[in-house]
């Protein structure tokens, strides 16, 4: 990328004019557009760098989200449960994830997605648990108390091994016939050397 510092000129309208080799092709900008929110004067080629190169900036993050309800409360019914995955799914993608898949069982729900570079992980569980646990509790009186646990884990996952993550959770209600959420996600967290205190663990 070649900087042409000293070959732009200012117009009498108040724009600046790059010339056509350099790598804003030509364009014109305001020069109100430079101005800083602090009110100095950031340099053409900062502009076009942020502008045209940052633009162009790319990411492949595949995510591997588990939560469970509250106290894991069995509280997501055979009936219930398509519909809360359906709906997780609709907000997840609002949010700008591709959603490879969703499953879980009654107590505990799992995503697999490729996750933006526009939204922390903090902010996309807030958003999702926030808005389904709302759309929950207004499926029918007997969901009025349904929340949450306020904690989440999230396990990124390299593309080498997205086949086999997906079929992890497809096979979710066969793989808790014989183990608890509990000790999977024990597994889950040993398997990431992640050391944590469960005191706090299933909150």
């Amino acid at each position: 990328m070649k900087c042409p510092v000293g070959t732009c000129f200012s117009r009498s309208n108040g724009t600046i004019q790059f010339p056509a080799h350099d790598f804003n092709h030509g364009h014109s900008i305001s020069l109100k557009e430079l101005v800083r929110p602090n009110g100095t004067l950031q340099s053409w080629a900062c502009f076009v760098c942020y502008h045209h190169v940052m633009a162009h900036s790319l990411s492949k993050i595949i995510l591997h989200v588990v939560f469970s309800t509250k106290d894991r409360e069995n509280s997501i019914t055979d009936s219930l449960r398509p519909r809360v995955h359906a709906y997780l799914a609709q907000v997840v993608r609002s949010l700008g994830c591709e959603v490879h898949i969703l499953g879980g069982v009654a107590d505990h729900v799992h995503l697999a997605v490729d996750f933006p570079r526009t939204i922390t992980v903090a902010d996309f569980l807030k958003k999702i648990k926030g808005s389904s646990s709302k759309w929950i509790k207004e499926q029918g009186p007997e969901h009025q108390k349904f929340a949450w646990q306020v904690g989440y884990g999230a396990f990124s996952v390299s593309a080498s091994h997205k086949a086999k993550l997906i079929q992890y959770i497809a096979n979710q209600e066969e793989h808790h016939r014989k183990e608890s959420f509990q000790d999977e996600f024990r597994k889950l967290i040993k398997k990431y050397g992640i050391v944590v205190d469960e005191t706090y663990l299933w909150d």
